[in-house]
């Protein structure tokens, strides 16, 4: 099971994902598309600060900042994962905080 973890606290963004799908392979797909379309559109943004970038096999962090483009960002990549968690249930757990 992949483990996400999402935070917003004020204007900074921390979306972090460890472990793997076991047994579905579709699922480990979809979680890394998703990381790295976040990864990429922050690294061409000039608006959103990339803090940290880490994107490993079964261990993945982001952390940003910034205004309107970084909170549509985190928006969008929060409710892909919240979707594939409907669809694959079982294969990762979401975790949102705010604060």
């Amino acid at each position: 099971m992949t483990e996400i973890y999402l935070k917003r606290r004020g204007n900074l963004y921390t979306v972090r994902a460890k472990g793997h799908a076991v047994e579905r392979a579709d699922v480990c797909a979809a979680i890394s598309t998703l990381l790295y379309t976040l990864a990429g559109y922050l690294a061409n943004c000039p608006e959103v600060l990339l803090r940290k970038q880490r994107l490993l096999p079964g261990d993945a962090a982001v952390e940003f900042g910034g205004g309107k483009a970084a909170r549509m960002a985190f928006d969008m990549i929060t409710v892909g994962f919240l979707q594939l968690e409907q669809a694959a249930p079982g294969a990762l757990r979401v975790t949102v905080r705010e604060g």
